[in-house]
């Protein structure tokens, strides 16, 4: 369902992984004319060469590349052209792509690009309104410039991972977290919008230096803020929030099986409470009536809620406490989201055919806007799908476009 606010504007991405195709594909959804370059002969991290790596689907039948799921979900609403960008003949393609673009997305590690003679020096002799945005993860210039990493590597190095997970767990034991593969991703929307609106004024492309490291960090204010004013280390808290309780999971019927309670005053409490048949709870004269006293009793409040709710029916339990303005909400596996009401009721899912795949369902846009029509999605593109195409309307004749698919 892809919409028409960014008609007009094309993006070449050349980004791997997830945070910048995520952008692009988010882009591609408000209707950007996005151009993905995948290199050849070398695969992308997200297309696996090997039909036993974890991420392929194991049904359905064409190259194992063609059926990963990282790269399904990160790549809709694309056009895709494969280039050795190694050679002439790739960076001719790539510099007539340039003439026509008004943003050019990278995410190799810094430096890259100029040593392949596409750098933002080159790219502005070519078309200098059209902008560049960088994006390696620590960013273009620094004592780290060069340096390859990941979500869960930023993760570690702005401090997120030390304030996660539960009190008493060692730092080694927490799940690595790709929080910024999401926040970058919505991030680089500002970017590109802010490039065209700099265009527009200006009358020519800038430079965006993104470092995915920064944009971390503008997450984690309530950390930095209590070290800086405070000189005080945030105390991980797992689940729990240290002014609410309870502000935790509880176990109900069934085999792992959890769900999600939080009161925030009082009277969520009282309502708790009473469904729950412990109405003496929230009796003045009960010291978990106040919410001094069941932040003080935080470990027995849970533990006894926790008695009370293993032995309930989960959807049933939510549904009550909700209908009493308390906050409950079920812990869902990846398969039960199919069943939501809520994003039924959005139709947020979407059949889309794949080649490779059959008709699938797919995860659906992150928004919708009033008074703008939209379209279907366009599913991901295998590898070089767009190459004639794309060739074409960049003046190469059958000839030359015959002569290109021989090598």
């Amino acid at each position: 369902m892809a919409y028409e606010l960014l008609n007009n504007i094309r993006i070449i991405e050349l980004a791997e992984v997830w945070a910048g195709p995520t952008a692009c594909s988010f882009m591609g959804d408000l209707g950007a004319d996005v151009i993905k370059i995948e290199s050849f002969p070398r695969n992308s991290p997200t297309r696996p060469l090997f039909s036993n790596d974890w991420r392929v689907s194991p049904v359905g039948d064409g190259p194992p590349y063609e059926r990963a799921w990282a790269h399904l979900q990160a790549n809709r609403n694309k056009r895709n052209i494969a280039l050795d960008l190694k050679t002439s003949d790739g960076i001719d393609v790539f510099n007539k792509l340039v003439k026509t673009a008004d943003i050019i997305i990278e995410s190799f590690s810094a430096g890259t690009i100029d040593r392949l003679g596409i750098g933002w020096e080159s790219l502005q002799k070519i078309n200098d309104q059209a902008s560049l945005i960088s994006i390696p993860g620590w960013g273009v210039e620094g004592i780290y410039k060069g340096y390859v990493s990941f979500g869960t590597g930023f993760d570690c190095v702005t401090g997120h991972a030390i304030m996660r997970g539960h009190p008493g767990r060692k730092e080694e034991e927490v799940l690595g977290s790709t929080h910024s593969d999401a926040t970058v991703a919505q991030a680089l929307i500002f970017a590109v919008v802010t490039a065209m609106q700099s265009r527009k004024e200006n009358k020519k492309g800038i430079y965006i230096d993104f470092s995915q490291v920064q944009q971390l960090t503008t997450q984690l204010v309530s950390l930095y803020s209590e070290w800086s004013l405070n000189k005080r280390e945030l105390n991980r808290m797992g689940n729990e929030n240290k002014f609410i309780v309870p502000h935790n999971s509880f176990p109900v019927l069934g085999e792992y099986n959890w769900v999600v309670i939080i009161a925030e005053n009082d009277a969520q409490w009282n309502n708790l409470c009473q469904v729950l048949d412990k109405e003496e709870w929230s009796d003045l004269d009960h010291k978990w009536s106040s919410i001094p006293g069941r932040i003080q009793d935080r470990e027995l409040v849970n533990a006894a809620i926790g008695e009370i709710t293993k032995e309930m029916n989960g959807n049933e339990l939510c549904a009550l406490l909700q209908s009493k303005g308390v906050i409950a909400s079920l812990v869902a596996e990846p398969a039960d989201l199919l069943a939501s009401d809520q994003l039924g009721f959005r139709n947020w899912f979407q059949s889309l055919d794949n080649q490779f795949l059959g008709t699938r369902i797919y995860p659906g846009l992150s928004w919708s806007i009033d008074n703008f029509e939209s379209s279907l999605n366009k599913p991901y593109g295998t590898l070089g799908e767009d190459n004639h195409g794309i060739l074409k309307e960049l003046g190469f004749n059958e000839g030359e476009i015959a002569s290109f698919e021989k090598r």
